[in-house]
């Protein structure tokens, strides 16, 4: 069984939401374990459609502290409520558009794993890193700094996103992901570790097949309900 997450980021409204949840909970028959995770505006709603299903909701961020004068933060006791699963922590789409630190991503994950909560730590190289040969590098680091001391492979997931991969279109190639991923299972034996970065129904069954790749972490394709429910069907 694989861990299949769809990261819905800002990109629907209500409408749209509801429409694309109701589609895959239609059509969706997979042996593999479902995550969506949407614009927290639309927990309730979602956690309402999904109160009769195998599917599992995430949050795609939360703060590092669980209550006070935090203006516009969502704490994870809010996540708790709604009935969230898994979180999503360092993206890197938080890490370079609002400065996220791994110290801050450490202090999530934290929290996370405090309240039940199972957070997806994302760690990954720019284009510029990866072009000097120094991934290995980057991800030994971010593993090093992001991952708290109260995690363990039963409470953690980890997700490599090439951050030069995700919504560009371009994927990892299999020979650098059967590199990156005996190295990642060295680093962090036992752990579930994800895969994200433009995947599409037509690459995620080689990239499922590929040694310590536990699920994937999904994007632009988990727009698309068909899409997606093609990558949550592929067997493992």
């Amino acid at each position: 069984m694989k861990l299949i997450v769809a990261n819905w980021k800002m990109s629907l409204d209500m409408a749209a939401t509801k429409k694309l949840l109701l589609d895959i909970k239609q059509n969706i028959n997979s042996e593999n374990q479902i995550v969506v995770c949407p614009s927290s505006a639309y927990f309730d709603m979602v956690s309402d459609l999904l109160c009769d299903s195998p599917i599992s909701m995430g949050a795609q961020n939360c703060f590092y502290e669980k209550q006070g004068a935090f203006t516009g933060e969502t704490s994870v006791l809010t996540l708790g409520e709604f009935g969230c699963k898994y979180c999503i922590v360092g993206h890197s789409e938080r890490r370079s558009i609002f400065g996220e630190t791994n110290d801050i991503v450490s202090k999530k994950a934290a929290l996370c794993i405090e309240n039940n909560i199972i957070p997806i730590v994302c760690i990954g190289e720019t284009a510029q890193e990866n072009e000097n040969g120094q991934t290995k590098a980057i991800l030994t680091k971010q593993i090093k700094e992001s991952l708290p001391q109260t995690s363990t492979s039963e409470n953690i997931v980890i997700a490599y996103e090439p951050i030069w991969a995700i919504g560009t279109g371009k994927s990892a190639t299999i020979e650098e992901l059967n590199e990156i991923y005996e190295f990642l299972s060295t680093e962090l034996p036992g752990h579930k570790l994800l895969y994200g970065g433009s995947v599409t129904p037509e690459n995620a069954h080689n990239i499922l097949a590929i040694k310590g790749v536990s699920g994937l972490l999904i994007g632009g394709a988990s727009l698309d309900a068909q899409k997606f429910e093609q990558i949550c069907k592929i067997k493992y």
